[in-house]
């Protein structure tokens, strides 16, 4: 049968570099413009092209990493020869789908299966992995409990949000988290979006972040949350300048470079590893007094590096 991507590329090739051609046919295959390429999602002819081992050295690691996020999305199976070939390219391009698909929240499917396997026959991101199983467990089990005791999904303010974000924030994964302080937190992270989505696309330099970050801290210190929203508050006080949103995608610090996370006694926790590049984001002494003189202590901050 006839390949449209293979036809499309035919042709692209004998005007444009292989690379350019390449990446063109991916935004096409993501742009889903052409109201006749919805056929060909069915007998996923995109994929069958693209698998052909001399165009995966050709192309951009964020366009593949956004056409493998719509492959998950769409259940198309990769196999373990292709996901090799991925590996070869870039081994944290997979990782990425994993992340921003949310693909960690639902285990059973085959795709997660098959790239979890093949990353822990290789030895590698066994924390991330282990990390994984945590938050699946957790996700499970708060699901039942809002199906057996008839609560409101919507009640849990982006049920989905605060394991997106709690995947790095990590103090959220702790098995002794109770449905309340979750419920709580969802509320705390919807209101952030909230504020953070006003208008489309902001600008570092368009924002005012400090009074973002007063206002958040206030928030927090208007009720009497436990310990793990003390380090979330923390994490947002240090952090506040990077919380940025482009429209309705969540941009976190959860794929910040600077933010690992490590697991002790079976608890993930978050680990930063340059403090040092958020010093502008935390104000002076005095400032932080005079800013938090009708509120509660801040948690102590963010250590640059956990014990192992």
């Amino acid at each position: 049968m006839s390949n449209y991507y293979q036809n499309k590329f035919d042709d692209l090739k004998l005007k444009y570099e292989i690379s350019e051609a390449i990446n063109d046919i991916c935004n096409l295959y993501l742009d889903n413009k052409p109201k006749k390429l919805e056929k060909y999602k069915k007998t996923n002819q995109f994929w069958y092209f693209i698998k052909n081992i001399k165009f995966i050295e050709h192309m951009d690691n964020h366009i593949l990493t956004l056409s493998l996020i719509k492959g998950i999305k769409e259940q198309y199976i990769f196999s373990n020869d292709f996901l090799e070939l991925i590996f070869q390219k870039d081994k944290e391009i997979l990782i990425q789908a994993i992340k921003y698909s949310k693909i960690f929240l639902k285990s059973s499917e085959e795709n997660f299966i098959n790239i979890k396997n093949f990353y822990l026959s290789k030895n590698i991101y066994l924390d991330f992995f282990k990390a994984t199983d945590i938050l699946d467990n957790k996700y499970n089990i708060l699901k039942n409990k809002v199906n057996n005791e008839i609560i409101r999904l919507k009640s849990f303010a982006y049920f989905d949000l605060i394991f997106y974000m709690s995947l790095y924030t990590m103090k959220q994964t702790n098995k002794y988290y109770t449905l309340t302080e979750y419920e709580n937190t969802g509320d705390i992270l919807t209101k952030i979006l909230h504020d953070r989505l006003k208008e489309p696309d902001k600008k570092r330099s368009d924002y005012k972040f400090e009074e973002s970050g007063i206002r958040i801290v206030d928030l927090l210190s208007k009720n009497k949350y436990n310990d793990g929203l003390q380090k979330l508050e923390t994490i947002i006080n240090i952090y506040k300048e990077l919380y940025l949103f482009e429209n309705t995608t969540i941009v976190t610090f959860c794929f910040d470079d600077n933010f690992q996370f490590e697991i002790i006694n079976e608890e993930l926790n978050l680990k930063v590893i340059d403090i040092n590049k958020y010093k502008k984001c935390i104000p002076p002494p005095k400032q932080a007094q005079e800013v938090n003189e009708h509120r509660r202590p801040l948690a102590a901050p963010v250590p640059a590096a956990l014990p192992s």
